[in-house]
């Protein structure tokens, strides 16, 4: 059954009062912020970053509300705010406060940060450097740029090098990190003096992020270390399994040390039992085959092999 507001006369679904007529008032202070669509807000003087509009409207809340209040529906419920440049608009958030809900007014103005407004010029702050890189890792690094509203003035691609000049530098090292978790690799980054701020007179750097990316890449076998290794995980910490010993082995990944990367070749299994045999690709012989990873294998299964200088490993 609907109920009605005894000031007003509107539609109400929940406590006894609409918003705007509750007698009850949440103090806070007046709310006025600008939007840039790279994730950063201008508040009382001051451009911030801020991850999603959901934190962001927590933030304001905390920052502008005298009382302790629940969000309930904050700036994400404006859909593609972020993209509506040009926008000057009174929005709501909706927030919980004593079991009865109440309005909060924001005034938003969608429009670009000043480093934002530097795109399409030549203007950067730092180059992130990938070395080493193939396909599948670029477009991890686009999908995490449209995601992140990651703003770029440039980029520079040749077959296993790319640079992407980076307009704000403090995205670079975040987005490095997340490389080096999904496909391993090594970081360097150093600092070159660009020019003076005379107005804050500080020196203003640039920053140069490398990042070496190891051609391997998971379920592929190395040799490494005399060991011969299945490489099972990546981070900062590469996770692999030694074949030879059916044990977990870890190691930090250098792009100085030397490793060999085994190639996979298909065969077929010619015998089960006493021993495992595959048909050798090559020789065309039947080998013992050491199957540590304890595969179910039959006779007319196809798998893959690799071969060090001892033994020959089935790894699929």
């Amino acid at each position: 059954m609907s109920k009605f507001c005894p000031k007003c006369g509107k539609t109400i679904e929940k406590g006894r009062f609409c918003l705007e007529c509750n007698p009850e008032t949440i103090e806070h202070k007046h709310i006025k912020i600008k939007l840039c669509p790279s994730k950063s807000v201008f508040i009382q003087g001051k451009w911030s970053e801020f991850e999603d509009l959901r934190q962001l409207s927590e933030r304001l809340l905390t920052k502008f509300v005298k009382q302790s209040v629940k969000l309930i529906r904050g700036l994400e419920f404006y859909e593609n705010l972020l993209e509506k440049s040009g926008m000057k608009k009174k929005l709501e958030m909706i927030v919980d406060f004593q079991d009865q809900e109440y309005m909060i007014p924001v005034e938003v103005e969608i429009t670009y940060s000043p480093k934002y407004a530097k795109l399409g010029s030549t203007y950067f702050e730092g180059i992130l450097q990938l070395r080493n890189t193939r396909p599948d890792v670029r477009e991890y690094i686009q999908k995490y740029m449209l995601k992140n509203n990651v703003m770029l003035n440039r980029e520079i691609h040749k077959p296993k090098e790319s640079d992407y000049y980076f307009i704000n530098k403090r995205k670079m090292h975040p987005l490095a990190q997340k490389i080096i978790r999904n496909f391993g690799g090594e970081v360097d980054a150093n600092a070159q003096l660009f020019s003076y701020n005379n107005q804050t007179s500080k020196d203003i750097f640039r920053v140069n992020v490398l990042v070496m990316i190891p051609d391997f890449q998971e379920r592929d076998v190395i040799e490494y270390q005399d060991k011969t290794l299945l490489i099972t995980g990546f981070g900062k910490i590469i996770t692999t399994l030694n074949l030879e010993t059916n044990k977990k082995f870890t190691f930090q990944f250098k792009f100085k040390e030397k490793y060999v990367l085994l190639t996979k070749m298909k065969t077929t299994i010619t015998k089960v039992r006493p021993e495992l045999e595959v048909l050798h690709p090559k020789t065309y012989q039947s080998v013992i085959c050491k199957n540590p990873l304890n595969i179910e294998v039959s006779a007319e299964r196809n798998v893959v092999i690799v071969e060090n200088k001892k033994h020959v490993f089935l790894i699929k």
